[in-house]
């Protein structure tokens, strides 16, 4: 008897922790080459928008399709098919079964709010609209269209703010309120850092700097409002436990970006955490950067 339970909780154990053992990559689902279309998984393409829901499904909008995968099934769904082109034929916030924002490519900003619904702004195609989608419902409502820049006063809304058109990245996150943050990069303004109010549907600048500039570093390790980063193209972020924002690497036209920040979105400070400044002529070829 007790060598049927060794011999039955053995080949449990193996089952279950082999998938799991650390440093081991695993090919779970897609074509192996070629980026051809399939009828049963998503095609690839330029950074397009991704988000991973309250359920833990990651999804992704290609070529005007909306999929979602399960991790637990393995499989891809194709949730909604509408279109490459932008299309809005509902009013400001309603959703609509023809809404789409069309094939949104190029770097997009992505958020989940708590209540499970995936928003989107930017990107090639759409640049200066803000989406959401309604995972319950299966259709999206288009927020508005913020053409052209206007920062308005540092830390106050106003219904003429506008980030205007951004692209090239998806340094993006949600503070405790459910409300959007994002670390702005577009034709001028790529060091600021924009809030949207979900509930008043109003954006404020909040900190950084309104015309791409090198930076304001101050001291490694030390957090002041007036600090905040070079302007940069980047994906690199992520948020902390205690509700803090960081964002780092990247790239803007002719030098690479090798510093990591923090941002508190509560005391509006920035820290430098590391990396060089100014790496105007750091190319991490061969020598690491730092």
């Amino acid at each position: 008897m007790m060598t049927g339970i060794a011999i039955g909780v053995f080949f449990l154990f193996i089952g279950y922790s082999a998938p799991a053992q650390p440093g081991i990559w695993t090919w779970m689902t897609g074509a192996n080459g070629l980026c051809d279309p399939s009828p049963t998984e998503p095609r690839c393409d330029y950074a397009f928008p991704f988000w991973t829901d309250t359920a833990g499904k990651f999804w992704v909008n290609v070529y005007g399709g909306l999929w979602n995968y399960d991790p637990l099934l393995n499989s891809w769904d194709l949730a909604l098919s509408s279109g490459m082109m932008n299309n809005v034929q509902a009013p400001l916030g309603v959703f609509d079964s023809l809404n789409t924002p069309g094939d949104a490519v190029n770097g997009a900003y992505t958020w989940t709010t708590p209540d499970n619904i995936l928003w989107l702004y930017g990107g090639g195609g759409s640049c200066e609209m803000l989406w959401k989608y309604s995972i319950a419902l299966g259709q999206w409502a288009w927020m508005g269209t913020y053409s052209g820049q206007s920062f308005g006063v540092k830390g106050v809304a106003d219904s003429t703010n506008s980030p205007g058109c951004m692209l090239e990245t998806n340094a993006a996150w949600v503070d405790d309120s459910g409300d959007l943050w994002m670390f702005g990069i577009g034709p001028t303004q790529g060091n600021s850092i924009w809030k949207y109010e979900v509930n008043s549907g109003l954006w404020i600048w909040m900190s950084g700097s309104n015309n791409g500039d090198a930076g304001s570093y101050g001291s490694i390790g030390l957090p002041s409002v007036n600090n905040y980063p070079s302007s940069r193209w980047t994906n690199f972020h992520w948020e902390d436990d205690d509700g803090n924002f960081w964002v780092g690497l990247g790239h803007n036209g002719g030098y690479s970006a090798t510093d990591v920040w923090r941002f508190n979105p509560y005391s509006l400070e920035w820290t430098w955490m590391s990396g060089s400044p100014n790496a105007a002529v750091c190319t991490p070829i061969g020598t690491e950067c730092d």
